[in-house]
């Protein structure tokens, strides 16, 4: 660290966590409602996903001494993005540091659960949005973003990751790094103009001058909105697989009429996922493409790349494509066993009319 630590004249601490609550949400009933934000309608970030913003008031952290703004995007695939802000103004880095400690989201300590708690029943009460029935706690993100508009000097940007010790700030770990995880920590680490900085981190990041490019924390929220949804979709598919072997053995029943039916739903129920997937990480994509900015889009495929979405979303097609070639393999064998049962009942009945002529 410097001797001199930088102050930072004005800033924030964002806490974000998201929920996936529900397949789909109708967007119409909640800008319909008291609790939509005036003009909460999608940023101009996220106009490829249909979204409303609502304002659910100030929230302290219980025995942390910390009071922050919550706010909710509730966006129409099912995916609930809670803020809680907290300004930071003439602070010291180390202060700003030991503010964000009790907040760590690696531990989720007991004044941020209930923080949370507290702005999920504020939502649930002014939106009348309820979980996915039948499942247990619903799937969830967290990641923290330190936003500094301007520190009291004027320091270089090239010189902030290792005045600020960011790989420290980022690997939220107290003890010395090695040079090599330092290096590795801060291998997402980029600026776009002269002025600004963004360092992204799995579950931290540092944006300094965030008005030099608005729309940083939104891009961090859509990629892990995605990862949110390829997570659930990943367990769908993994509760799907043992069903999809269940139904191979009774597949195997000799002149089962109902197969090709029961199959053909499922080839149904199947296809609609992959609909849902494809749908839903083109609609992601083209909001960045919408933003219309290259540092926007840069942060996004880096947020991607950090949170390791492209293999999760390749071990998600894998899965896909073995249920798909399966189901339609089963598909062709109840098929083809209905017509070996269609073929035994014309000789049968070819026979009856032949031993009825005899009788005659």
């Amino acid at each position: 660290m410097s001797p001199d630590p930088l102050e930072v004249r004005s800033g924030r601490v964002i806490l974000q966590r998201l929920i996936d609550i529900a397949d789909a949400i109708d967007l119409r009933h909640i800008r319909a409602g008291p609790a939509s934000a005036a003009g909460g309608h999608a940023p101009r970030l996220t106009a490829g996903l249909p979204a409303v913003a609502i304002d659910l008031g100030t929230v302290a952290l219980a025995g942390v001494g910390i009071e922050g703004r919550a706010m909710a995007r509730v966006y129409d695939f099912g995916v609930v993005a809670l803020a809680l802000t907290c300004e930071v103004v003439h602070l010291e880095w180390d202060a700003v540091l030991a503010q964000v400690e009790p907040l760590a989201p690696e531990t989720l300590p007991d004044p941020v659960v209930r923080a949370w708690d507290t702005i999920t029943r504020r939502l649930l009460a002014a939106t009348g949005l309820a979980f996915r029935d039948g499942e247990g706690l619903p799937l969830a993100e967290q990641h923290l973003i330190v936003e500094v508009d301007a520190f009291a000097a004027s320091p270089e940007v090239s010189s902030l990751p290792t005045q600020l010790d960011l790989p420290r700030f980022l690997a939220g770990d107290p003890f010395p790094l090695s040079a090599r995880t330092r290096q590795h920590l801060l291998r997402h680490c980029f600026s776009h103009h002269a002025d600004d900085l963004v360092a992204l981190g799995r579950l931290r990041s540092f944006v300094y001058r965030p008005g030099s490019t608005p729309g940083m924390a939104e891009v961090l929220e859509a990629a892990h909105a995605r990862l949110l949804e390829l997570r659930y979709y990943d367990a769908l598919l993994d509760a799907e697989l043992p069903r999809m072997y269940a139904l191979v053995a009774r597949s195997r029943r000799r002149f089962d009429l109902l197969a090709p039916r029961r199959m053909a739903n499922l080839a149904r129920r199947l296809y609609t996922l992959v609909a849902e997937v494809s749908e839903l990480t083109g609609r992601l994509d083209a909001s960045m493409q919408l933003a219309g900015s290259t540092h926007l889009a840069r942060a996004y495929t880096a947020a991607l790349e950090l949170l390791q979405v492209e293999p999760l979303n390749q071990a998600v097609d894998r899965k896909l494509a073995i249920v798909r070639d399966t189901y339609a393999a089963l598909y062709d064998e109840a098929a083809a066993s209905r017509a070996g049962l269609l073929e035994v009942i014309i000789i049968a009945l070819i026979s009856l009319e032949i031993l009825l002529a005899l009788l005659r």
